[in-house]
Formats: structure tokens, sequence, C-alpha cells
């Protein structure tokens, strides 16, 4: 039978501890802090407790994160009219309840697959997150627990882990908002439209092989939208950066519409013999003569902010539900390679940046600020890419080294340094996009 228990939460280390999260089994918050200074105790919570109990704990300490997940300990029946104290140590923790047959000695998971997470509610709507559940997470997920991110506004980025077990961490997360009396300045959506936001997202986090960090479905999509960027694997810190999205969902039809039109224009120019040329800036071009798997590609996420200027925020995420192959050839600073049956899987692209419009509307300039991927699996030819990259000595290291999707990705989406060479693959894809915006005359960047 269930009884209403009491608990406090104390700081038993010799230091401040922040971030600090008790979570009981059925979700239950019995604790919250931003910091917590030592000795110092979150004041007591009651809770509705039956017997044996499951527990999620974590908090950083020094910079270290420190958390248990799932751990059995016995609240008693005769504890209910008392205070059952929960001391937070370096090594471990106890729950100690008035009847002194409490749980002690708990060591801490220290390991697992970690994220930061950022909400980003890029809609004229004042939005709430909440977990629906969790299997084999940190207690430090529930900060996503009842948030509340105004319009336009975003959470902080919050770092969340896996637990080292033996099943797939996953979270399901819900949002909720509402979009009634938005103005068509923000995109609102159309009068007979469901004026409310509310859908939920279900994500896994974990390392290949045994276990994958991937979206496994998005209700509500448009409307929201989520990428989870991995991190290069030579970086210390978070495996992955996620990014998840809320927004009144009118662009994607639009664009997926763009998408859909210009498709067979390209593939039908490609039988005919006439090679796709691209030139992404004066030093790199491509030439592309078959493409398979381009209808698979789709806008899954989009959201623009305008401000009063007529100048606006955006947010793209591009995502290939097959396989996507080419053949052609590349060139890089004067040096040709062929570019033969290179595949990619699971590939998805965010692409944020700013623009400005002019009165007509009509688009003037792009800046492209923000460019993040992830991909599944790859294919591709590492003698080409030796010969278009003379300069990059570890490239066919980089490569067997590092041969998952996830792997590259990372790679592609932040600068770091490997064998004593500068892999600053974003960096460049970033200047090589802006370069392509200015030889259209569209660029936007200060000095493109």
């Amino acid at each position: 039978m269930a009884n209403n228990i009491s608990f406090i939460v104390v700081n038993g280390c010799q230091a401040p501890i922040t971030n600090v999260y008790v979570v009981h089994e059925e979700d239950q918050i019995v604790a919250h802090a931003d910091s917590l200074e030592p000795g110092k105790a979150i004041p007591p919570k009651s809770i509705s407790s039956s017997g044996t109990d499951n527990w999620d704990i974590s908090f950083e300490l020094n910079g270290q994160l420190l958390m248990r997940h799932g751990k059995e300990c016995g609240i008693y029946d005769e504890d209910s009219s008392q205070v059952t104290v929960i001391s937070l140590y370096p090594d471990n923790f106890s729950v100690c309840t008035p009847q002194s047959k409490g749980c002690y000695c708990n060591d801490y998971f220290t390991s697992g697959t970690g994220a930061v997470a950022t909400f980003y509610n890029q809609s004229p709507a004042n939005i709430t997150t909440s977990i629906l559940s969790e299997t084999e997470m940190n207690a430090s997920l529930y900060y996503f627990h009842k948030l509340e991110i105004p319009a336009f506004g975003n959470s902080a980025g919050n770092y969340i882990q896996a637990s080292p077990g033996t099943s797939q961490s996953v979270f399901d997360l819900q949002v909720v908002g509402t979009l009634m009396g938005t103005s068509c300045d923000t995109f609102a959506s159309p009068p007979d439209a469901n004026p409310n936001l509310n859908g939920d997202m279900s994500l896994n986090l974990g390392t290949a092989p045994a276990f994958d960090t991937a979206v496994n479905w998005i209700h509500g999509s448009p409307s929201l939208g989520a990428l989870l960027a991995p991190n290069p694997p030579v970086l210390d810190g978070p495996s992955y950066d996620f990014y998840l999205f809320a927004s009144p969902g009118t662009l994607p039809p639009f664009i997926n519409s763009v998408i859909e039109a210009n498709v067979p224009a390209i593939e039908n120019a490609l039988a005919a013999d006439n090679p796709l040329s691209i030139k992404v800036s004066d030093i790199f071009s491509l030439s592309i003569d078959s493409f398979e798997g381009l209808d698979s590609i789709t806008c899954s996420y989009a959201a623009v902010q305008y401000d009063q200027d007529q100048n606006l925020d955006f947010t793209i995420i591009i995502s290939a539900s097959d396989r996507v192959t080419a053949s052609g050839s590349m060139t890089f600073m004067g040096n040709t390679a062929k570019l033969a049956d290179a595949w990619i899987e699971g590939l998805q692209i965010m692409l944020q940046g700013n623009a400005t419009l002019a009165e007509s509307g009509q688009l003037q300039q792009v800046c492209m600020t923000n460019v993040k991927f992830t991909l599944t699996d790859y294919d591709i030819d590492f003698g080409a890419l030796e010969v278009i990259f003379p300069g990059l000595a570890a490239v066919s290291t980089i490569f067997t080294t590092f041969a998952t999707g996830p792997d590259l990705a990372g790679l592609a989406n932040k600068d770091c340094s490997y064998l004593g060479e500068d892999v600053s693959w974003n960096s460049e894809i970033l200047a090589a996009i802006n370069s392509a915006l200015s030889n259209y005359g569209l660029g936007g960047c200060s000095g493109s």
C-alpha cells in the first residue's frame, strides 16, 4: 500500500554540488537544485511511496557528473510519519529511514554516452516540455520536465547521460503550446489549422554497435524537429549535441514542394549526359553525372523569425530517408579525382543562418552561420580523397580509424586536431557554402 513519505536531500560533500536531481521511480521529482552548498539541504518534499522504491540520482561535483539509475531502496510503512534523509557523498549516497533500515554505500555510475540537449522554441507561443517516459537515462533529464520556454526563446544546454547498462537508453519528450493570436510575420497557422502545438518525440542515446543515438519518431512533425549531432570522436566531453525544436510548422510543405519540383529536372539533365557542375568556391568544384535516391530527400523541419528591419533568422533540417548514391568527379586546388559510386545513409543536414529581404520581399543576402550533420553509414573512395586533399596527410588514417557514420559526421560538425593536423572541415564547409552564395549574388556574411 502506498504511503506519503517526506524526503530531504543533503549535500554530504565537502564542496558545492550543482545540477542536483533526485527522482523517484514514478517520475516524481523529490529534489532539484541548481546549486547546493556543503551541509545544506533541499527542503523536504512529500511523495507517494510504496515498499521497495527505485531512485535516479545525479549531480555534478568539481565538474564531474555522478549518477545512479534505478537503485532499489526499502522504505517502510512505519516511516510514513517521519522524514527520510537522502545524503549525497563524493563516492556514494545513502537513503536513511527513521527506522535505520536504509540503503547505504551505493556507488555511482560515471560512464555512459553523454549529450548536451538544448530546446529551441522557434514559435510565437510559450511552450512547456514534459518527460513522458525514460529508460536507462540519468536523473538530470528531468531538467526538461515541466520546463517552460517563452516564445522565440530557448532552454539552457543541459547535460544528459545514458546509463552504462544492458538496455538502450531512450526518452520521450512532450511539447505543448498554443499558437492563437499570432501575426503573419511569424508564419502563423492559417485560420482553419489546429491552433495548438501539441506533439512528442522519442530519442535514443547510446554508442554503436550495441546501442544507437537516433530519433525514433516525432509526432507533430513538421511542428517539431530534432537533429542529434555527433561531436568529433577525438574531443573530450559529450559525444553529442542535441538540437530540439518547435515551430508553427508551415514552412516544410512549401520547401518540400520546391524540392519535389526540381528533382525530376536534375535527374533528366543527368540522364541526358549533362553532368551537373557545382562550383562551390574558386578552389573546389563538383561534377556529378549520376544520382540515386534524390527522391527520398525532404525537409523535415523549418522555421524563420523576423525582426523589424526585414531581417530573418532561419533553421532548416533536410533529411534523406534512403541511401543516396553519386558518381562523378571532384576538383580541389587543381587536383581532380573520380568519384565512383560513393553513398551515404541516414543523412540529415541542419542549416542555420540569417538573411535580409528587399522591400518587395525578394531575398537579398544570406549568411550561413551553422551547419551540422548526422550520418549512420557511408562508403567513399579513400584514394580519391588523398588526391583531392594532398595537404591533409592524415586523411586516409582518419577515414579508416573513424569508420562509422557518426564518427565522420562528428569530424564535419566541429573543428578539431588529429595526429597533428587541423581537421577544420566544419569551417571549410561553412566557408564553401557562403562562397557559393556569393557566386550567386547572395553573399551576406562579413567579408563575403
